[in-house]
């Protein structure tokens, strides 16, 4: 078995990248362990992981109230115990927003493309920001070669990618923020030497740890490519541990979630 040890210290490393919106924390929790529409996470579960994230209870009543309003969860009670779901909306906004979560660079747009306004025009520019298109100067956007560009623009392939691309399309704080990911992420790595013997609690508390804190980065921008921004971006390094952290720490039911007490974290 793994020691308590390094899963407490993978633990407190992915919950130091900075204390969550609880709101937000929730969405990852349900997008990642409810992959079916009929399953329901019960309220004890969610308190096992909440708690597990030292996440207070008022904390979570108020942003289940914020979800609901949002229409991003439904929840029943029976008796004394809710239960709680995405509803539809939620579903298809999850669903829309997997495959840049959850996808390795090799299963994304490989090519790049550039498109050309024919003037300061607000409603294409608009278009294009919805479209995935990045600025890059004045009336020229890049993107990668799945967005639509909207009618009216000079759309071309992209080639050979000048250096400064990375800086020019990435805002440098994001690109910060990745590096910083990036550092925990390897030290999890490094920690998870027997991640097969963790216990269904343990895998689903990193699990939804790491879905966090990838998600709130990679939803802030559009997909380039490394053709485009290079391969030794850190968010690109950021997805490759992603994709490979959590491949070794497979997705628990919520069956097994509910016959396990919640393991000590500290």
């Amino acid at each position: 078995m793994p020691s308590r040890t390094d899963f407490t210290t993978s633990l407190n490393a992915l919950k130091s990248l900075g204390p969550p919106r609880v709101w937000s924390m929730l969405v990852s929790i349900f997008g990642d362990l409810e992959q079916e529409a009929s399953t329901r996470i019960d309220g004890p579960l969610l308190t096992k992981l909440t708690d597990g994230m030292n996440i207070k209870p008022e904390a979570v009543r108020v942003a289940l109230h914020r979800l609901r309003n949002d229409n991003w969860i439904n929840s029943i009670k029976s008796g004394r115990t809710a239960s709680h779901a995405l509803t539809s909306d939620g579903l298809k906004q999850r669903n829309s927003a997997a495959p840049l979560i959850y996808s390795p660079v090799s299963d994304l747009p490989a090519k790049w493309q550039i498109a050309i306004l024919q003037s300061n025009d607000a409603r294409q520019k608009a278009a294009l920001d919805i479209a995935g298109f990045v600025p890059v100067a004045p009336r020229i956007y890049v993107a990668n070669d799945g967005a639509q560009a909207p009618f009216g623009v000079i759309v071309s392939e992209g080639k050979v990618a000048p250096d400064w691309a990375q800086d020019q399309v990435i805002p440098s704080e994001l690109t910060a923020q990745f590096s910083t990911l990036l550092t925990t992420l390897n030290t999890v790595k490094l920690r998870l030497t027997d991640a097969d013997n963790l216990t269904a609690l343990d895998r689903a508390l990193l699990r939804c740890l790491i879905v966090h804190n990838w998600r709130r980065l990679v939803l802030r921008h559009a997909y380039l490519p490394p053709s485009l921004v290079g391969t030794t971006w850190p968010g690109h390094l950021c997805r490759e541990q992603v994709v490979a952290l959590l491949d070794v720490l497979p997705r628990p039911t919520l069956s097994e979630l509910m016959a396990e007490e919640r393991p000590k974290t500290s």
